[in-house]
């Protein structure tokens, strides 16, 4: 498959994530950017929640589950507005008419969303190297693995999508939003799963990622030009953000969540009345918010704890302008009470979750690797994980550090970014233990999971910088006979300068080593281009039905995912108990063991692949069950390609 044959399947990836969403909020009455920017968070909730709902429904999972989720949401919204609005003695308007300013604005917003879209896909294409290249990576297993699971049960719910590895039928739980999406794109392509995984990171990075923080910027900014171009100048030049999230675990879900945050973020301003939204309102907004925490936490919940978090200074910033209008009006003093015991509410909501959802410290091992100092300069020019500092944003962040504290009304933005900021130099620099871990143990004390969240802070402070130092330019450098065309042309090349210097080296890095994550050749570190190729010809070899055993430390439980055939363990950390236990550890005696046979019988599994002794991360797995294949009587070879060999069990037939 080639680029141009994926270009279909990223097009329907973006119908997928656009249409039911942007259909559900116009029908509730959003308009402008917010309908937009709404969309791909209330589809990927409309998804995520229907796969939760269909299987007590007995409905397998399907497009027509999403299609469902659509119409009786969008039907539900529209007939409550209808009442609303009846109630007030208003008419139903369907057909928003923007006015010319607002077409001007939708078109810079379009071009901001455009810029950033062109630039991530074209890296993102060349990260994956290929359409149906993989990450070769240790957590690719499990995504790639119950991709398949899904299609092959019928149920996307993340309620069960757990039993992957742990071979249960009971409730367990695992974040199922962003494997919802791929396979509602794997099955309304047709695409294999390779194919639909690569071309949905696309749509993910480079277009939800770019509108989201338009709209999270601009709730702050506003809808002006200066703030929107440079958006979209600046949302391709993270280095930590989209690119390492489809280069480290592989992040997959993070990768959505993240992309969604931002969203969160603008509609929660909104709602507390810190930023303005004269077309929608901040009724809408809460109504937005609700809609929108579904596809974050059944995406990533460690991200909907990060927005939690994130709203602290907003809710901060409520309890002193309210505090403030009570002391003028000389309210009573029991008045005072509410906002300080509502803002401490909040606090323990989020010290709730926040404690609730943190892994333990023995499963989140992570060392710190940084000095304080070298953290909080990482930090402040993010530039996080030892990354090459690029000078235009370390000197846009500044300034608009100097802005957010010279104009008041922005210090929210600053504390956004200080927690945001203070996390990473927690991980990255603390002694290790229970201090370190109560902050930073949500994200495993990952610093890479916390770099990438650095750019959604950051960005807000890069944009009010550049429009503070652009600004000023063309103040200093025209009269108001030359204002408009100065104004144009300064924005037009300021932007344009942001845009190219921010593709600086940081980002050519972080390009080039994602790419070394997704090159396939015989040395590749998961699965080899033989060992995929003797995979995905395994359908000419293995019925369906069968089991297939194999080192999943090799890559040759991949078997399941990329050739469609059932296989003894799923994944590198699921644990083999009973009847494959035995098989793992004695699979070449079962010439002489008439329980091996007996075992195999019951399992259906007659075939082995053997790929070797090269595990993932230079790993020592081994089972004995497989170290004598090739020489054990009642094994015959029945297939192989360079050193990858499919063995079957002919002693149990």
């Amino acid at each position: 498959m080639s680029w141009w044959q994926a270009a279909p399947i990223i097009l329907m990836t973006l119908v997928i994530l656009m249409v039911p969403g942007f259909l559900v909020a116009r029908a509730c009455g959003a308009r402008g950017l917010t309908s937009v920017a709404l969309a791909a968070p209330i589809s990927v909730s409309l998804a995520s929640v229907g796969a939760i709902l269909a299987p007590f429904l007995s409905i397998p999972w399907s497009p027509a589950v999403l299609i469902g989720m659509t119409v009786v949401t969008a039907a539900g919204g529209l007939l409550i507005r209808f009442l609303w609005q009846r109630s007030q003695g208003e008419a139903l308007v369907l057909v928003y008419r923007p006015t010319r300013a607002g077409l001007v604005t939708a078109g810079l917003c379009a071009l901001a969303v455009a810029v950033p879209a062109v630039i991530i896909g074209v890296r993102f294409a060349d990260m994956f190297v290929g359409p149906e290249n993989i990450s070769q990576s240790y957590d690719n297993i499990f995504h790639l693995n119950s991709l398949r699971y899904i299609l092959d049960t019928g149920s996307g719910s993340s309620l069960t999508l757990g039993n992957l590895t742990n071979g249960g039928t009971g409730l367990s739980f695992y974040p199922a939003a962003w494997h919802d999406l791929i396979t509602l794109v794997a099955l309304t392509t047709g695409a294999p799963i390779a194919g639909a995984v690569n071309a949905a990171n696309i749509a993910i990075g480079a277009v939800v990622w770019p509108l989201s923080a338009l709209f999270m910027v601009t709730r702050i900014a506003g809808e002006k030009p200066l703030p929107i171009l440079l958006t979209g100048a600046l949302a391709a030049a993270y280095p930590t953000f989209p690119y390492l999230m489809v280069d480290f675990g592989v992040l997959y879900p993070y990768l959505l969540s993240i992309a969604l945050l931002p969203v969160g973020i603008g509609l929660a301003g909104t709602m507390l009345g810190v930023v303005q939204d004269p077309l929608n309102g901040r009724l809408l907004a809460g109504m937005g918010l609700l809609a929108v925490l579904p596809a974050i936490a059944l995406s990533h919940p460690s991200t909907m704890i990060a927005l939690f978090l994130f709203v602290v200074p907003l809710a901060a910033l409520v309890l002193w302008r309210t505090t403030r209008h009570l002391v003028r009006q000389g309210a009573p003093w029991y008045r005072h009470l509410t906002p300080p015991a509502m803002f401490i509410a909040y606090l323990a909501f989020t010290y709730y979750f926040w404690t609730a959802f943190r892994p333990s410290l023995q499963n989140s091992l992570w060392a710190p690797f940084l000095s304080t100092t070298h953290a909080v300069g990482e930090a402040l020019a993010v530039a996080p994980m030892r990354g090459e500092i690029n000078w235009i944003m370390l000197v846009l962040t500044l300034v608009g550090l100097a802005a957010t504290i010279n104009a008041r009304r922005y210090w929210w933005v600053l504390g956004i970014y200080a927690a945001s900021a203070l996390l990473y130099v927690n991980v990255a620099s603390a002694e290790q233990g229970e201090l370190r871990h109560f902050f930073t143990g949500l994200w495993y004390n990952d610093s890479n999971r916390l770099a990438a969240l650095l750019p959604v802070a950051a960005i807000p402070l890069a944009v009010l910088g550049g429009t503070a130092i652009l600004s000023a330019f063309v103040r200093r450098t025209t009269n108001w006979r030359t204002q408009q065309v100065a104004t144009w042309l300064v924005i037009i090349v300021g932007c344009t300068t942001v845009g190219f210097l921010g593709q600086a080296q940081a980002v050519e890095n972080a390009q080039a080593k994602a790419r070394g994550e997704y090159v396939l050749d015989r040395t590749s570190e998961l699965i080899t281009s033989d060992e995929l190729t003797l995979i995905e010809r395994l359908d000419q070899s293995v019925p369906e039905g069968a089991v297939v055993v194999g080192n999943p430390w090799t890559g040759a439980s991949l078997a399941y995912a990329l050739g469609d055939r059932n296989v003894l363990l799923t994944h590198a950390s699921s644990r083999a108990t009973g009847d494959a236990e035995l098989l793992m550890n004695q699979l070449d005696e079962a010439a002489a063991s008439p329980e091996v046979c007996r075992a195999v019988q019951e399992l259906g599994a007659f075939y082995a692949l053997d790929f070797g002794d090269n595990e993932l991360h230079d790993g020592s797995h081994p089972y004995p069950g497989l170290d004598n294949l090739a020489t054990a009587p009642g094994v015959e070879l029945i297939d192989q390609e360079g050193q990858a060999r499919l063995y079957e069990i002919t002693a149990c037939r």
